[in-house]
């Protein structure tokens, strides 16, 4: 426990020194190459801080310097990146949104109650799923059977994606909101989405299609053309995923990215196939679920997913 501390401590004291670095190179506008080495960073010392830990904690720990690392990227390309400093502690550490255009001026305050009754409806459902899988499925890691393990399973990631995605998110959005802040929730009816360019692009997690869209589609463009930073952009997505995933487990390589790579390119068949019509929510449904256990492999599925819903403290 001593060790996980210090490593914590180490940790906290890195995401600080990360922002003010950031800050200060962002506003004089360096080199892209240069912003690039905070996410190398962060992961590598990430990595080290917590080699011992439980896989669930070396995920938060890669996760969070990584995603405020990649704040750092998109920052110093994006045309309004450079904030006054007091703006850019709100962009670096209150929000999940990778715009730092949210953060460029004030709004009216505003308590959004729509947000706020959608976030608590969903937080509510997905605790109430973590206690139903944590006290009634007690044998359901050591199951002989691969269906109903990977049903359940699914269960535990729909019920953790409840509580995160759309319950603590969409709460932290409310806050903001209510300061005056044009924050805005990054996961938008994902499932009501007709093709697999709506999903990525307009409802699944803002902040990261954002992300990718300023610091890997925008500069590829011009040397690869549309499709290719396309493909590319679902590539360096992969290697992201392969971080928060395998490498938090150790376990299970080259999988999250392999999905990546066909989501990749079922987004060019989809656009020759469909053209401009969208295919339906069956396409999606389909294109998402069914390779879903090469993202979300066994080893991380057991030892963060189910770890994190049995957790005893």
């Amino acid at each position: 426990m001593d060790q996980l501390l210090h490593s914590v401590i180490l940790w906290i004291i890195y995401i600080v020194f990360q922002s003010i670095t950031g800050y200060f190179l962002v506003k004089r506008n360096v080199q892209q190459w240069i912003v690039w080495g905070f996410p190398l960073l962060s992961v590598i010392l990430a990595h080290i801080l917590f080699i011992k830990a439980a896989p669930a904690i070396r995920m938060v720990g890669l996760i969070v310097p990584l995603l405020h690392a990649m704040k750092i990227v998109v920052a110093n390309i994006h045309p309004q990146g450079r904030l006054p400093w007091h703006r850019w502690i709100g962009y670096y550490f209150f929000t999940v949104n990778m715009n730092p255009a949210t953060f460029t001026s004030s709004t009216p305050k505003y308590l959004d109650f729509k947000i706020f009754i959608g976030a608590i409806l969903h937080l509510s459902l997905g605790i109430g799923i973590i206690v139903y899988l944590r006290y009634f499925t007690t044998t359901i890691i050591v199951s002989t059977s691969l269906l109903s393990f990977w049903l359940y399973s699914i269960g535990a990631l729909v019920s953790l994606s409840l509580v995160l995605h759309f319950g603590l998110l969409p709460l932290n959005t409310f806050l903001l909101k209510s300061q005056g802040i044009a924050d805005y929730p990054v996961f938008k009816q994902p499932f009501k989405s007709k093709s697999i360019a709506e999903f990525w692009g307009k409802r699944w997690n803002l902040a990261f299609s954002e992300m990718t869209a300023t610091a890997m589609f925008k500069p590829l463009i011009r040397k690869v053309g549309a499709r290719g930073a396309a493909f590319l952009s679902f590539m360096v997505s992969g290697l992201l995923h392969e971080i928060a995933i395998s490498l938090s487990v150790m376990k299970g390589f080259g999988l999250p990215l392999l999905y990546f790579a066909i989501h990749g390119f079922l987004m060019q068949v989809e656009k020759r196939l469909f053209k401009k019509r969208k295919p339906g929510t069956w396409w999606v449904v389909a294109s998402l679920v069914f390779p879903l256990p090469i993202l979300f492999h066994p080893h991380f599925v057991n030892e963060v997913v189910w770890w994190l819903i049995r957790w005893e403290g």
